[in-house]
């Protein structure tokens, strides 16, 4: 969660300066608004989604990392608005499908696993505008990127423990 929020706020840190500093155009304000449409929208359309949360996990996160890259790379005001707003689609129901993993995988502990996901949330607000400050000007979306790609990692980890100790459970 520490990365979601991170890249959540992380967004909002970068893109009006990129579109003021990529096209010289006020259109971040825009860009911010989709952004956010999309993701309610998205989180409203994905709350009939309880099943393979965890294939919905990765192929969130590899579409975040690839729209960021095409994102870094555009040259063009409208393709950037529509990525700003498939970045906020895909960014949509990543909070409630990690806290169903979490709640269906530690049933027995759900107010410590809500308070360590909280926490995450909490350090990626703090830390995140801090590497934002840090990054050149132009590349905060390669940062974005990078740190979705290593989210993704972190979900494929993640699933292959939960198969692993369903395996044992069962034998």
């Amino acid at each position: 969660m520490l990365l979601y929020v991170g890249m959540e706020n992380g967004f909002g840190y970068v893109v009006e300066a990129y579109f003021f500093n990529s096209f010289r155009s006020s259109w971040g304000a825009y860009a911010v608004s989709l952004y956010w449409s999309a993701m309610a929208l998205s989180r409203l359309l994905s709350s009939t989604v309880s099943s393979n949360l965890y294939v919905q996990l990765k192929i969130r996160f590899t579409a975040i990392t690839l729209v960021y890259i095409v994102l870094a790379l555009s040259t063009s005001p409208v393709l950037s608005l529509i990525l700003c707003a498939l970045i906020g689609f895909s960014f949509g129901p990543i909070w409630s499908f990690i806290m169903a993993l979490a709640i269906r995988n530690y049933p027995e502990k759900t107010a410590s696993v809500t308070g360590l996901i909280s926490s995450g949330c909490g350090l990626g607000g703090v830390l995140f505008p801090i590497l934002m400050q840090l990054v050149p000007l132009g590349k905060g979306f390669v940062l974005l990127a990078a740190a979705a790609l290593a989210a993704g990692v972190c979900i494929v980890f993640a699933a292959r423990q939960d198969r692993a100790m369903l395996y044992i459970a069962k034998n």
